[in-house]
């Protein structure tokens, strides 16, 4: 164990390590060109019986555990892994990491009701191809879980399913070859979805929502089944600067669908065969994540509001292969002819105003943050020289 920016962190090479590790406030490190293969450590009862923050348990008895545990929990054809109660865990790959599970009826993961969990530079899913009855991630319960740079596959039913939870997120993952599904999501809200393909799945409903708040940002939806819906929600949706290749009779309830940009693009199925893999999943190098975020991710309109509305607003786009900023303003009233640069990951807008006395003049610099959101400080001169400067959070248009 080391301390790392003030919290522990563990290195597995092993699946016994990777359990000692489990615990909250720390980071677990799957080490590199490692597989951790769960059932191995989870099907032998005394790694659980009389041993403190484990637990072997039917399904029955889960909901009565109220401390922090391990559980290696019955499934049918063998034992998942359901943590519960865990907060502030995150589990990450070093490099060619992946976790995996054995029986077709475990999923991989579960959280019950766990808080501040990240999954990140991992390849989770099952040993064996096929059809499943056990998904990829469960989540019940608790808050703010997300998977980043992740590759969830099958055969399990589902790469994600969520009930009962808050903000839950996946951001620049690839979720394909499930046998039923890409996701199920069920009384959830913050439900985000950022820079993700959804592929090569599908055998009913791929993506299903009942009472949950979701959002869709630069994804991609492609070979799928075309015999099912893509979508099926009983509440209204978003999708913001997505791709889908998909039957148009069978996108399934996009009455319920809100497109606050206008800039979904449906293609013809043909074209599924010019799809060009991107910068997403697991094992992406900084300098590639870099060019992505700089082409791509950070194109659109942002906005930081406050309790009196849209404080901030400006809109980035590509134009003759640079990045490009326009329509820049703060507070309603007041408009920059604003330039931006990309560099190392910080974005940078500003004008040339501040060597003007009493001129309006904006100045800013912001980071991607892992939910998709651009976080930073800002520096702001108004009409008659009044000077102020914060951090603050932009957002998105239509994914706040």
């Amino acid at each position: 164990m080391k301390i790392v920016n003030g919290e522990p962190t563990y290195r597995a090479t092993n699946e016994r390590e990777f359990f000692q590790a489990l615990g909250s406030d720390r980071t677990v490190i799957v080490a590199a060109n490692t597989q951790i293969n769960l059932t191995k450590f989870l099907n032998d009862e005394a790694n659980f019986t009389g041993i403190i923050g484990r637990a072997w348990l039917s399904p029955l008895e889960i909901d009565d555990v109220d401390v922090t545990c391990a559980i290696s929990e019955d499934c049918v054809d063998g034992q998942q892994l359901t943590l519960k109660n865990f907060k502030n865990l995150i589990i990450s790959g070093e490099g060619n990491s992946s976790i995996v599970v054995e029986p077709r009826y475990s999923y991989v993961m579960i959280f019950v009701d766990c808080d501040e969990i990240t999954l990140e530079n991992l390849t989770i899913g099952h040993t064996e191809g096929g059809f499943c009855m056990g998904g990829v991630i469960g989540v019940t319960g608790g808050r703010n879980v997300m998977c980043k740079d992740c590759d969830l596959y099958g055969c399990g039913t589902y790469g994600l399913v969520a009930e009962k939870t808050t903000n839950v997120s996946l951001y620049k993952c690839v979720v394909h070859d499930c046998s039923y599904g890409l996701m199920q999501l069920f009384n959830s809200e913050g439900c985000r979805f950022y820079h993700c393909d959804f592929c090569d799945t599908g055998s009913e409903i791929l993506i299903e929502g009942r009472e949950s708040d979701v959002a869709f940002s630069n994804c991609r939806f492609y070979r799928n089944d075309q015999e099912h819906p893509l979508f099926y929600f009983d509440r209204e949706f978003v999708l913001v600067d997505c791709d889908v290749w998909h039957r148009m009779e069978k996108l399934g309830t996009m009455d319920k669908c809100i497109l606050p940009r206008d800039d979904v693009r449906f293609h013809d199925l043909t074209e599924v065969a010019d799809i060009q893999p991107r910068t997403i999943g697991p094992d992406v190098s900084e300098e590639m994540k870099i060019a992505e975020m700089q082409s791509q991710a950070i194109c659109g309109t942002w906005k930081w509001t406050d309790g009196n509305g849209v404080r901030l607003m400006f809109t980035l786009a590509m134009r003759n292969g640079q990045l490009a900023v326009s329509d820049c303003g703060i507070y309603g009233s007041t408009e920059f002819n604003a330039r931006c640069t990309y560099k190392n990951g910080v974005l940078h807008v500003f004008d040339d105003s501040f060597s003007t006395p009493n001129v309006p003049a904006f100045d800013g610099k912001f980071e991607l943050n892992p939910r998709g959101d651009l976080v930073g400080s800002y520096k702001l001169r108004q009409n008659g020289g009044k000077m102020s400067n914060g951090n603050i959070t932009l957002r998105l248009e239509g994914m706040d």
